[in-house]
């Protein structure tokens, strides 16, 4: 092999990496951890029980089938391509009826023949591990044991079976689908089907079409008021559907999701006294409102961050002193500006009155927007969504309330735990009540700009940079000779993620626990 020598300077190609990611300065897993311990066993798009009782029925028929042909285990391989044709007619069925909220369902049906169309993953150019029922993403954690709701056990490597109450929904779907003349596709050995074999199946299993059986055997696997003190998953996850339903019960109105959230926090709605909680379900209010206040701290954070991109977008000096600048004068602008060269204890001793527990806390901000967290959440991404400098003061006063509301939570044991989810690598509440304890004495400016370069830049170089895998660039911003570099031409915008709420209301309602009513509202059944 030879080479031509170049024999002067040239310019190379500018290197480009295709830029992902959505968690660019390392949060968002601590908000995952909380959230797995206020609702353990499902996810943010488990929306419909169907699901669980088709992933049930696959693992519970594919051995019935195995031990019929002989088989005493069956295999991996095999169980694979049976649920790969068993979730092809369910996505199929459900995309020719046009209803939505199920994975796959952007896949197109490859070319049929004259003996059908073939029933795998590779044919409609789907990826099992994305778009597959059983993948991470969708319903296949909440559907193991011990972790899940423990619909379905390991037997080897990638070998599922059916249990429990996994079981008893199994045999329900079997009773419809073995009434229909395309069950008959459902073997070990079938590959292709017809258009009107999914339209005949879906008769049989579509999300809206869920039987009394699997909705009793779902209920009793998703909660239990018997758990509600056990330390287990299903024991946090019952003592939060608890407080749900006490909170339906005490509202006596049908109540949002919204209205939901925040009263399981602050036990609080015009017009009612205040929710007496069971000291039973005590501990798993704290670690609601945990979750609540590092939903604003983290928003906050990234808030800062948007707003930094696009100050380096527009920006020509571009030092760490002069974007400091740019925030202390976005700081002391707007309506309500901040002195920057006061300490942070007189700010927050200003507007913070001094609260003996969260209670006090809950009940001040009633009359206090600007002291519910609840309600800054919606300011501030509605801010986020076209964000001007005013934002800075936004997030900073954010910042001091998750620091203030913190603070006070530090004084309940059962807290504790909570507050400290995501330790000073991914800037737990606790590591920030600490950080505003040591900074008490020191000017609203000199935080400001900590919290931007320590926690913004820094964070964001720490994690983009751990997180390269020679691909995809998570790399946002750059600190180079002449200063900080936007790699980015549009600011990022973040967003709240959701808290799996909205999800567990939804299965409820579709199990008997309680009723929806009028579409967006909940009550009691």
């Amino acid at each position: 092999m030879t080479t031509d020598p170049v024999g002067h300077p040239y310019f190379v190609p500018r290197l480009e990496l295709p830029s992902g990611g959505v968690d660019f300065l390392g949060l968002r897993q601590a908000n995952l951890d909380l959230m797995a311990t206020c609702l353990p066993g499902i996810n943010n798009v488990t929306r419909f029980l169907r699901p669980f009782a088709l992933l049930s029925w696959v693992h519970w028929k594919y051995h019935q089938l195995a031990l019929a042909a002989g088989q005493q285990t069956g295999s991996s391989g095999e169980l694979h391509a049976f649920l790969e044709r068993a979730e092809i007619l369910f996505t199929w069925g459900h995309k020719l009826n046009n209803l939505q909220g199920i994975p796959g369902l952007d896949a197109s049906a490859p070319t049929a023949s004259s003996e059908g169309i073939e029933l795998s993953f590779k044919a409609w150019k789907r990826i099992y591990a994305s778009t597959g029922l059983m993948a991470a993403l969708w319903y296949g954690p909440g559907s193991k044991s011990p972790d899940g709701l423990g619909f379905l056990e390991p037997v080897a490597a990638g070998l599922f079976r059916a249990c429990g109450q996994g079981v008893t929904m199994a045999e329900a779907l079997e009773a419809r689908i073995r009434e229909r003349r395309a069950a008959q596709i459902l073997g070990l050995k079938g590959t292709r089907a017809q258009e009107a074999d999914a339209k005949e199946l879906f008769e049989a299993w579509s999300v809206d079409s869920v039987t009394q059986a699997e909705k009793d055997a779902f209920r009793a696997a998703l909660y239990g008021e018997r758990w509600i003190t056990e330390r287990s998953g299903r024991g946090k996850r019952s003592a939060t559907l608890a407080l749900i339903l006490d909170v339906l019960a005490w509202a006596r109105t049908p109540l949002t999701a919204p209205e939901i959230r925040r009263a399981m926090a602050t036990r609080r709605r015009t017009g009612l006294p205040a929710l007496a909680v069971r000291q039973e379900l005590h501990e798993a209010r704290m670690r609601w409102i945990v979750l609540q206040v590092r939903q604003l701290q983290r928003l906050a954070l990234e808030g800062l961050f948007a707003w930094t991109e696009g100050w380096l977008v527009r920006a020509r000096d571009r030092g760490l002193e002069q974007l400091g600048q740019a925030a202390a004068t976005a700081l002391r602008s707007g309506v309500s500006p901040v002195d920057t060269d006061r300490s942070v204890q007189q700010l927050m001793s200003g507007r913070f009155v001094d609260l003996p527990d969260i209670e006090t806390a809950f009940e001040v901000a009633e009359d206090r927007p600007d002291l519910c967290v609840f309600r800054t959440i919606e300011s501030l991404a509605s801010a986020l969504k076209a964000p001007t400098d005013a934002v800075v003061r936004t997030c900073f006063d954010a910042l001091l309330l998750c620091g203030h509301v913190a603070e006070l939570m530090c004084r309940d044991p059962f807290a504790g735990s909570s507050l400290r989810c995501g330790s000073h690598l991914r800037i737990s509440l606790q590591t920030w009540v600490e950080i505003l304890r040591r900074s008490r004495s020191s000017s609203c400016r000199d935080l400001l700009v900590f919290v931007i370069e320590n926690l913004v830049l820094s964070q964001h170089f720490s994690v983009a940079t751990s997180r390269y895998d020679g691909q995809t660039q998570r790399l946002r911003i750059a600190l180079e000779e002449d200063g900080l570099v936007a790699l980015v031409k549009k600011p990022w915008q973040p967003n709240i993620t959701r808290d799996r709420l909205e999800t567990a209301l939804r299965l409820m309602a579709e199990c008997g626990m309680i009723v929806r009513s009028g579409g967006d509202k909940y009550r009691r059944a």
